[in-house]
């Protein structure tokens, strides 16, 4: 990531997704549907492969992130 998530909202996003019993499997479902969204805002024909691909990897990044603050809030 060329921007960084302060660590501090990192552990605030990890412990409020810990407490509300947010799994790995919603994070790809979340994914889907942001990159769906996107794709809908602004029109398929404006929607390269490389800008949805851009998306998913900057998604899969903070999906990342905050799963390692879920993991170290549950030890």
């Amino acid at each position: 990531m060329s921007e960084r998530v302060a660590d501090t909202t990192l552990k605030y996003l990890g412990s409020v997704h810990l407490k509300n019993g947010v799994i790995g499997p919603h994070f790809e479902v979340v994914k889907e549907a942001l990159l769906r969204t996107i794709k809908e805002a602004i029109g398929e024909e404006k929607c390269s492969d490389e800008m949805s691909s851009a998306w998913g990897e900057a998604y899969d990044q903070l999906a990342a992130a905050i799963k390692a603050k879920m993991k170290e809030e549950a030890a």
